[in-house]
């Protein structure tokens, strides 16, 4: 899609940061001299907009991940759950189901999806970021959750699945990083 803009003496004065297009006519200005292209026409092609970036939550897929989620609030907790029911789960079969529904495949076992996605900071958490946790005397990664916005996340735990605070108490001291899948 190609631009005009004109020009003035209020835009050159704002120096060369104007410059940000093709000059199309005749002659060529000096470079980063926009004196030479004051009161002129400059014809420019736009830039499309930028793609969304991979793997950063939108507002949708964030209400999306927590609608999925909720489904299945209350549903048992069952180690080892086979990743075809609904009626239990174990921590790491419930965001596989979450997330497949999402299109987005995840191994069984939470050490497993530990390893995939890009780590994410505990300040810059979006909802539908994958949590873990260390549960067991080893010290690896023993639970996953998903983080549900205001320092929640929604899991499958001891008494089902449900909500529990990730910034404080039980799950703040197990907190061993998160990361970001797509």
């Amino acid at each position: 899609m190609k631009k005009t803009l004109l020009l003035t003496g209020a835009a050159a004065a704002l120096g060369t940061s104007i410059l940000f297009g093709v000059v199309s006519g005749n002659t060529e200005p000096a470079e980063n001299d926009i004196a030479v292209l004051q009161g002129r026409e400059v014809v420019f092609e736009a830039l499309p907009a930028a793609p969304a970036v991979k793997g950063v939550s939108t507002s949708q897929a964030s209400s999306k991940v927590l609608d999925i989620a909720g489904q299945y609030l209350g549903a048992d907790y069952l180690l080892g759950a086979s990743t075809s029911r609904t009626d239990a789960f174990d921590c790491s079969s419930f965001t596989k189901r979450v997330f497949s529904q999402l299109g987005i495949e995840l191994p069984r076992s939470s050490s497993a999806q530990a390893q995939i996605g890009e780590a994410v900071a505990m300040d810059e958490l979006q909802v539908g970021d994958l949590l873990f946790f260390a549960t067991s005397g080893s010290g690896g990664v023993s639970h996953a959750g998903i983080y549900a916005g205001n320092g929640e996340m929604v899991s499958a735990q001891n008494g089902g699945v449900k909500y529990a605070p990730v910034d404080e108490g039980y799950w703040a001291d197990r907190f061993l990083f998160a990361k970001r899948v797509s």
